[in-house]
């Protein structure tokens, strides 16, 4: 074990030596070019895109334009009216940005129930235009992959120029379960978030995305689009059956731009990420005032649910250090607010009653949770936090 050490620090000094401090690439961005990924390299960040869309609802319910509790039809009159056993129920946002609405996910098997079938015929009210096809042969079925990648509408090639567009794919489908009963994970839903959105700001998706990212300075975060030229953008590549590599099927992502159809590089995650913690725990100037204040400059969004929080939700501070004024960089020594108020980000970041998923795993609101846990006194401590995959 000691040689292995020795010869460990030997290489780390020996590679300090020849690079300096920089980062060491680890695997390559383009393979068949040999480029090396980088900090700069521009990748899919997949389900990610739903906490950056989660920061455009929270900013439009601090601005007063978006009321999470109302039904969806009040900002999406064209999304239809549904009913779960013959019994008609209302999907709101705040449903949707935890995943309990009921709006399906990439399966449709749920369609094969009686029930389903039944509800289908009666919460169609209106005549869907023709869905994006997917590719004819599911490309899928050549590749190394499982679960949700097998299904088709992972493999739609069709450019949508719109979200109302989007919304054909299950817009007139029948929901999976009761709104509020259970958690059901769904990209489709954050597509509803989407147009949701745009009724609310009467501002597209698009460009409501795109002013977020240049009001957090995240220069190299895009929207998945395939014509435009993006510097640094990574190829993308899958497994065959054979275990060997080639390039990804194409797709076009802009029918879920808002739960999954987002690129961006690691650094600009991690200052996405700072800029959600700078807002979670900033504090007045000098400290004398507590984001807690319910002040005219701290005060929740009129939405805001201030009603005790359920038996397993966390203090929101619970298990986090509290932070200087600044959090130790000269760069806010102003003490310049944060995007959100801290208030909207204690909101969006207390677990929600019935979205366990997992042993330990909660859902916010587009974002995981992991409460603060101790078994035992003096005994090991899971601290509180957020994060997503």
């Amino acid at each position: 074990m000691n040689v292995v050490r020795l010869v460990l620090w030997w290489l780390s000094v020996w590679m300090v030596s020849l690079f300096g401090h920089k980062v060491l690439p680890l695997g390559y961005a383009d393979v068949e070019n040999r480029l090396p990924c980088k900090p700069e390299s521009v990748m899919r960040i997949a389900s990610i895109s739903k906490s950056i869309t989660m920061a455009a609802v929270a900013k439009a319910m601090e601005n007063g334009d978006l009321d999470l509790d109302k039904p969806v039809q009040a900002y999406v009159p064209q999304f239809p009216e549904k009913t779960v056993n013959g019994e008609k129920v209302t999907v709101t946002t705040r449903q949707l940005v935890s995943h309990l609405s009921g709006v399906r996910h990439y399966s449709k098997d749920y369609f094969k129930t009686k029930d389903a079938a039944k509800d289908n015929a009666s919460s169609a009210t209106t005549t869907a235009p023709s869905a994006p096809a997917a590719e004819k042969k599911n490309p899928s079925k050549t590749l190394a992959v499982t679960g949700e990648f097998l299904l088709e509408e992972y493999y739609i090639k069709d450019k949508l120029d719109s979200t109302e567009s989007a919304l054909a794919l299950f817009k007139d489908d029948p929901l999976v379960h009761k709104p509020d009963s259970k958690f059901l994970y769904t990209t489709h839903g954050w597509t509803l978030i989407a147009a949701v959105l745009e009724g609310a700001t009467k501002r597209k998706f698009p460009d409501l995305i795109r002013l977020l990212i240049s009001d957090l300075g995240l220069d190299s975060t895009y929207l998945d689009e395939n014509e435009p030229l993006i510097y640094n953008r990574s190829r993308f590549y899958v497994r065959n059956k054979n275990h060997h590599l080639e390039n990804a099927p194409y797709v076009d992502c802009a029918y879920k731009y808002a739960g999954g159809g987002m690129l961006s590089t690691v650094t600009d995650l991690v200052h996405f990420g700072n800029a959600m913690l700078y807002s979670y725990q900033y504090r007045e100037a000098h400290g004398s005032q507590t984001a807690q204040k319910q002040d005219s400059k701290t005060a929740p969004p009129k939405d805001i649910n201030t009603t005790p929080q359920p038996r397993n939700a966390v203090t929101p501070t619970s298990g986090m250090h509290q932070p200087s004024s600044d959090l130790g960089s000269a760069h806010h020594s102003c003490n310049l607010p944060g995007y959100l108020k801290p208030a909207t980000m204690q909101q969006i970041w207390r677990p929600v009653e019935k979205t366990q998923h997992s042993k330990d795993n909660l859902y916010a609101m587009g974002w995981e949770v992991m409460p603060e846990k101790r078994k035992f006194g003096f005994g090991r401590s899971q601290p509180f936090y957020v994060y997503h995959t």
